[in-house]
């Protein structure tokens, strides 16, 4: 199985294309217009702004491993997350 890839789209824009989904659909397009309908699903931008607040813990800050805390990781993600948001909403990403 081929890896997933997902974008971001604004509710509006995938709201729109469930409805002009029309021309006969499967059932796994039939699941995803069902959450677009019900607007299940993450907030991008705040799962961002939490990750991004996570604190190296104490235990790795006693012990000098900053860089291999899993909330060290967290913060990473978050910077990745950061950035998709930014390419979805036009913004040119730059250095971390």
């Amino acid at each position: 199985m081929a890896d997933r890839r997902y974008v971001i789209l604004e509710l509006s824009d995938a709201k729109a294309l469930a409805l002009n989904a029309s021309a006969g659909f499967d059932e796994q397009v039939a699941r995803v217009i069902d959450r677009i309908e019900a607007e299940t699903g993450a907030d991008v931008e705040d799962i961002v702004r939490q990750l991004k607040a996570l604190e190296v813990c104490c235990a790795c800050e006693g012990e000098s491993m900053e860089k291999t805390c899993v909330c060290w990781s967290a913060n990473k993600l978050g910077r990745r997350l950061s950035r998709l948001v930014d390419r979805a909403n036009g913004i040119v990403p730059t250095a971390d």
